[in-house]
């Protein structure tokens, strides 16, 4: 994780299932870092504010993400770093959390959000992003960092758990601020429009059968242009974005309902219990009665 790269150029708080660790690169020079193939992971995921300046990632799958002052980053534990690259001087912000161990975070998600929250989630959801999900810069991480910067050392660290929860609760409830976290100026303004309308549908009609061609047929769009501008716009293909908004769903019916499996696979557009048993595990890692006993 990108906290295993901080350490010794930063100051670091820790507390059962989180720790914050706060870099500024006048410590080091400009240029590359690389990392370790034994670098250990420390958590489940990893939130990452840059407050200023700028750097990049690159992973094993030869993929870069390149972030800037007031972007914010989301990181699996599947996530492969292999190298740094700080293109100026830069001040980050890194929380690693482990959600079931951190009691504090946990409470205050359950407060605000009666579904709950697990790290099988975080990681179905970040498996889409191939372990990395990003948003640009926004209003949110801003405040966050200004709020940050003016807090004591011992005040900062409950600060950043408040923040954790409402940044996840921000990210499963599909906050706008959460749509634009890729580069979206290709896609034409009546598009957008259009696929948001598209997206609104499908979370709305999930026990339906629904596929590009009826899709783009409703929405008097191509199929190629519907593929194209979503994954252009919401950073994933929409075959895959639909998958996950049925799985979800059931993952949520499974904590918060007495519903059968079978209902629950036909109330999300599967007609048999087989079939929703494998996506379901391919997404979660369990079968879907393993993880209404034990989530």
């Amino acid at each position: 994780m990108l906290s295993d790269f901080l350490k010794g150029e930063c100051s670091e708080f820790c507390a059962d299932g989180i720790s914050v660790h706060e870099f500024l690169s006048d410590n080091v020079s400009v240029g590359r870092y690389c990392f370790e193939k034994k670098t250990a992971v420390l958590h489940k995921a990893e939130l990452v504010f840059c407050y200023e300046g700028s750097f990049s990632l690159h992973c094993e799958k030869n993929k870069d993400f390149s972030v800037s002052a007031g972007d914010v980053i989301l990181l699996s534990e599947d996530f492969k770093l292999e190298e740094v690259y700080i293109r100026e001087k830069a001040r980050l912000c890194c929380i690693g959390v482990d959600i079931e161990v951190c009691r504090p975070l946990l409470r205050i998600y359950n407060a605000i959000n009666k579904n709950g929250i697990s790290s099988r989630e975080v990681k179905a959801f970040l498996d889409v992003y191939n372990g990395c999900f990003q948003i640009k810069g926004s209003s949110w991480s801003q405040s966050f960092l200004n709020i940050l910067m003016s807090l004591s050392k011992n005040e900062q660290l409950p600060y950043c758990i408040l923040k954790t929860a409402e940044f996840f609760h921000l990210l499963f409830t599909k906050h706008p601020m959460f749509n634009g976290n890729v580069k979206s100026a290709a896609v034409p303004a009546y598009a957008v429009e259009c696929l948001n309308s598209v997206r609104e549908y499908v979370e709305t009609h999930l026990d339906e059968k629904m596929t590009i061609t009826s899709l783009s047929q409703k929405f008097n769009m191509s199929p190629t242009a519907l593929k194209k501008w979503f994954r252009e716009l919401y950073g994933y293909p929409i075959h895959t974005w639909m998958l996950l908004c049925r799985v979800q769903m059931a993952a949520k019916l499974l904590r918060s309902t007495n519903m059968t499996i079978l209902q629950i696979s036909q109330s999300i557009g599967y007609e048999s219990t087989s079939q929703f048993n494998v996506i379901f595990r391919r997404t979660y890692g369990v079968t879907p009665s393993f993880y209404r006993k034990n989530v």
